[in-house]
């Protein structure tokens, strides 16, 4: 994912980085028991935590928790 798109640091940019994330790690994750089996089922949550670490940081930028962008 880093090759196809690079996140910006400023505060602006990194409110919609979640989305970004959701796009290529939902299907991953939804096709994750054809591609690898059942296996490794417990692995799949893994794939969403990168989305999920960036909507609680999109959260924390909302609710004005981080400082002001200088």
């Amino acid at each position: 994912m880093h090759l196809i798109y690079e996140g910006d640091d400023s505060y602006s940019k990194r409110l919609n980085n979640w989305k970004i994330s959701a796009a290529v790690a939902t299907p991953a994750a939804a096709l994750a028991y054809f591609t690898i089996g059942s296996q490794f089922m417990w692995a799949y949550p893994m794939l969403l935590l990168p989305t999920v670490y960036q909507y609680i940081d999109s959260l924390r930028i909302r609710s004005g928790s981080y400082k002001a962008e200088a």
